[in-house]
């Protein structure tokens, strides 16, 4: 059975969570909407959460609260950093509930239409709408801030393109190719983030296997989105990136660039599990990897 309850975390009075009495997910009203806490087994919250900002509202710029959010892509300032620190609104179903926001200057509505199943699976619709009178370009952007300590996992593509190339990676200008904290390997791409002050990296890549891990806290958390074959994504073609730095690493899924047009509502669908007494593998053990990552998948 499902709960949905109103509780306090880490002084915002208005969260919203959502349990299976394993999984637990909370959500922000107060602010945001953020995804701010995931935890199965009241163990650690997979998701990094500012001390400095927790708790807070109301502030004239962009707040880094940490946890999952919604953006549009590509990214840009002032576009993609527009204030979210007020009151949303909010709508508890029974086995979820919907919260959402309007940027003030963009007239776009954002936030999540979030359900959990009794097996503790969590479907995360991510939704944007447009309010304006004009149409907008952009791509639908998931962003989850998640705890130092852990490996990030990224499925290389393994379409068979004969003579044609199957996949792109991107960088961003900070990034560099030799950075210790990345494994360019054969199956995957694995990212070691570390809290050592050292330069930001953030790559993107095609991931037509349509998901994402992160080992922690010995559990195992999975996040499965679509891929869209020759359509344009951000990037040069990227619907999966992840950045990281001294705080944090993101999983971090887009939909293909499109036209919202003025009134209309886009979704783009993310599930999430976790499974739990799962060890962290090394970074190069592909083969340990692809066993965790195919056992997790089941539970889509």
């Amino acid at each position: 059975m499902v709960t949905v309850t109103k509780k306090e975390f880490k002084g915002w009075k208005n969260c919203v969570s959502l349990s299976n009495g394993n999984v637990e997910m909370i959500i922000t009203t107060d602010v945001g909407p953020r995804i701010i806490s995931y935890t199965c087994g009241g163990g650690e919250n997979h998701f990094k959460v500012f001390d400095e900002t927790a708790g807070t509202s109301g502030a004239d710029e962009w707040v880094p609260y940490g946890g999952h959010r919604v953006w549009h892509a590509p990214e840009d300032k002032p576009r993609s950093y527009q204030p979210d620190n007020a009151e949303c609104v909010y709508e508890i179903k029974d086995n979820g509930v919907i919260v959402m926001s309007t940027e003030e200057k963009t007239l776009l509505s954002k936030g999540f239409e979030i359900t959990m199943d009794e097996g503790g699976v969590v479907t995360v619709n991510n939704v944007i709408k447009n309010n304006g009178m004009f149409d907008v370009e952009l791509s639908i952007w998931a962003l989850s801030q998640f705890a130092h300590g852990g490996l990030l996992v990224v499925p290389n593509s393994s379409l068979d393109t004969g003579l044609i190339a199957n996949r792109a990676v991107s960088l961003w200008p900070y990034s560099k190719m030799n950075d210790r904290r990345v494994y360019f390997g054969d199956k995957f791409i694995t990212v070691v983030p570390d809290k050592k002050k050292t330069p930001a990296f953030k790559f993107g890549s095609t991931v037509d296997d349509g998901y994402a891990c992160y080992f922690n806290h010995n559990q195992l958390v999975a996040k499965k989105f679509e891929y869209f074959y020759d359509v344009e994504y951000p990037n040069f073609g990227c619907n999966f990136e992840s950045y990281t730095n001294e705080d944090f690493i993101e999983i971090e899924s887009l939909t293909p660039l499109f036209t919202l047009e003025a009134g209309e509502v886009a979704v783009h669908t993310e599930k999430w599990a976790i499974a739990d007494n799962i060890k962290c593998p090394e970074r190069a053990d592909e083969k340990t990897i692809e066993r965790h990552c195919k056992e997790i998948l089941k539970k889509f």
